[in-house]
């Protein structure tokens, strides 16, 4: 049981995105309502397993009415709901429909915290991969140029030439002539290879 003090709520648009991931839930101090539209009577039985397993945190409002604009507007009142309740905290809509930027821009004129997000992975509190960096992307270029010279010993390139021919190669010629020489050279620092006085590659593996 979760005794976390909830102090983001969630609104899901359902009939607009169906692509919520309730793991992302976990740990945070958030609660998911998700909106269903009148003719959305099959879940995902993926959905059904995370809802079951996330049951504190996430639940679901069915929407009986069918006529244009219904689930906004159910959404609309559930949303007025809770901000009287807790108006000092985080609300987010996710929907692609801009049609709610009306309703955005008058809670927070009300002093009200509220974004819309066209995707469920948007919502800030949500954990986001870092970004590669270029020295990451590096790392595993290097990682995957030794790979490649580990599991080919009969195809290796004999010469200093060959073995900068055939890295370019090895990444669709995508890596400038700097990072090629730069991989090479880190080949040579790592005393995974040598070069003799005629250029020859030595391999040390």
């Amino acid at each position: 049981m979760t005794t976390t003090t909830i102090s983001h709520h969630i609104f899901v648009d359902f009939e607009n995105v169906q692509a919520v991931n309730l793991h992302l839930l976990k740990n945070k101090p958030a609660q998911l309502i998700i909106i269903l539209g009148a003719q959305q009577k099959n879940l995902p039985v993926d959905l059904v397993q995370q809802l079951m397993l996330f049951k504190e945190q996430a639940c679901l409002v069915e929407v009986k009415a069918s006529g244009k604009n219904a689930l906004d507007f159910v959404l609309a009142y559930h949303i007025g709901q809770w901000a009287q309740q807790k108006p000092r905290n985080d609300f987010y809509i996710v929907s692609k429909d801009k049609g709610y930027d009306a309703l955005v821009n008058h809670l927070k004129n009300k002093k009200i915290k509220i974004q819309r997000y066209d995707e469920f992975t948007q919502i800030p509190i949500f954990d986001k991969p870092p970004k590669q960096t270029n020295s990451s992307s590096k790392i595993t270029s290097f990682e995957r140029l030794i790979t490649l010279l580990k599991n080919a010993p009969r195809n290796r390139p004999t010469k200093r030439q060959t073995l900068i021919s055939y890295t370019d190669a090895a990444f669709a010629k995508k890596l400038g002539e700097d990072e090629v020489t730069s991989l090479i050279n880190e080949l040579q620092k790592n005393k995974l290879v040598s070069f003799d006085a005629n250029s020859k590659v030595v391999y040390h593996f």
